[in-house]
């Protein structure tokens, strides 16, 4: 059986404690990475153009917080809007 000192017993521990943070916060990107996809995605169908030509200013919108995601009536309120807006350029 190996022994350590107690300096090298905290230093692995230490080393662990780094890893494991490190797995943590891995993690935490991964999520909030796959959060924003979904709502890059839902963003994405409230665009009513074939090319998502208004994504950036719905986007934006989004982000200032003009709109939430969860709020269907305010999603189907800009799609008309656009859609509207569309018909008359």
């Amino acid at each position: 059986m190996r022994h350590h000192t107690p300096f090298i017993t905290l230093k692995i521990i230490s080393n662990m404690s780094q890893a494991i943070k490190l797995s943590f916060q891995k993690q935490l990107v991964e999520t909030k990475l796959q959060t924003t996809l979904q709502q890059l995605k839902s963003l994405e169908a409230i665009d009513p153009t074939e090319n998502n030509k208004y994504l950036a200013w719905i986007a934006s919108e989004y982000l200032k917080g003009s709109f939430s995601l969860d709020d269907t009536k305010t999603k189907h309120l800009i799609t008309n809007l656009l859609l509207s807006f569309e018909s008359r350029t």
